[in-house]
């Protein structure tokens, strides 16, 4: 008899319905985590959510079409009970905005780790084969450079706003910088970012992005 918890489209609409009431949230989200595997229509559904976290840790698989419907949730997912992705999966997935927690991967291609590199946000990974890990640390030594070279564009601003936007979700923000020396300068756009949780790497985003 197979052991299999099935998340389907009924209880991804139930979820979602659930979690607008103060008393079902928190009983919600820990529902999600008992599902060893999703349809791909549950998986659609639950990609609408506004935000927060993703709690799909218990699934065991994912087809193609569930990792490109996930892929459009805009917030922290979480599928670390995942051992291995293809590489359609990874394609899929690095499209994704945002803290993506794939902690529980031990096998991964380098084709598909060539696509998890290219991820925008925090990518949660640990135990890869030496050569995935390599493309991952270069990969992130490249954005880091790229991250230098456009903060030493940006410079010091004048006056004391700054207007942002999100490159993930398109969310827009209009921050005060703080005067640093009396009237006459300002801080780096990087550190009024930093001071509101947003990022700048290779584009800015907001927290539920980064």
């Amino acid at each position: 008899m197979s052991d299999e918890k099935i998340l389907t489209k009924e209880i991804a609409e139930q979820f979602l319905a659930d979690e607008k009431s103060v008393e079902g949230a928190a009983v919600a989200s820990m529902r999600l985590s008992e599902f060893t595997a999703i349809e791909d229509a549950a998986a659609k559904s639950l990609s609408k959510r506004e935000r927060g976290t993703l709690a799909l840790g218990g699934l065991t698989s994912l087809s193609d079409a569930a990792a490109e419907n996930l892929s459009k949730y805009r917030g922290w997912l979480v599928l670390s009970g995942l051992t291995s992705l293809s590489e359609a999966v990874a394609e899929s997935l690095r499209k994704h905005c945002g803290r993506l927690g794939l902690n529980g991967l031990t096998s991964l291609s380098d084709a598909a780790a060539e696509s998890l590199s290219k991820h925008v946000g925090k990518l949660e990974l640990r135990n890869l084969p030496e050569s995935a890990a390599q493309i991952l640390r270069d990969a992130k030594a490249e954005r880091k450079a790229k991250r230098q070279q456009a903060i030493k564009d940006l410079g010091s601003v004048e006056g004391p706003y700054v207007n942002v936007e999100c490159g993930g979700c398109g969310t827009c923000e209009k921050f005060e910088l703080s005067d640093i020396l009396a009237d006459t300068a300002y801080e780096t756009i990087e550190s009024c970012l930093e001071r509101n949780d947003w990022k700048y790497s290779d584009r800015v985003l907001c927290p539920d992005c980064n």
